[in-house]
């Protein structure tokens, strides 16, 4: 559990079992946003780390992500959601999982991922190194929502 506080992505991106087979409770955080809509690959992380979950279950700890591939059905909101899980298939050196995230009963984002071994000189491992001049998340300035105003005029054409 993250200390409180804790605005790293770990701590954004964590998930909880809820003692049912195969899900997990999640919070849409708002630090990871674009205005006021959560951010698709901040909606990836959380569920790919239920797939990796699941994709992990027989004693293939070293297994990651290695791809995914997501539909957005609609945008969440943000607070709590529940993620499910499930094993489509899994072999000698890969596993398919899918990832569905739900709100008030609807499904919102899902997502199906490859799990694998990757190899020791992967150019593509996660680098928690914070890109070289970016601001702390504390000293960034949230973007209000933006109301966009279609001219009706340019549409119609």
């Amino acid at each position: 559990m993250p200390a409180p506080g804790d605005r790293s992505f770990d701590a954004a991106t964590q998930i909880r079992a809820t003692g049912r087979p195969n899900e997990f409770e999640a919070d849409v955080h708002p630090l990871w946003t674009v205005g006021d809509k959560p951010n698709g690959g901040y909606l990836l992380a959380l569920l790919g780390r239920a797939a990796r979950t699941t994709g992990r279950e027989d004693g293939s700890a070293s297994w990651e992500i290695v791809s995914s591939a997501i539909t957005y059905l609609r945008p969440p909101e943000l607070g709590p959601a529940t993620i499910t899980t499930s094993l489509l298939r899994r072999g000698r050196s890969a596993a398919q999982v899918r990832a569905v995230l739900r709100q008030h009963d609807t499904d919102i984002v899902e997502a199906t991922s490859v799990l694998g071994d990757l190899p020791e000189q992967a150019g593509t491992r996660y680098d928690a190194t914070p890109p070289f001049g970016a601001p702390d998340p504390e000293d960034c300035l949230p973007l209000p929502p933006r109301i966009l105003h279609l001219d009706t005029e340019t549409t119609t054409r």
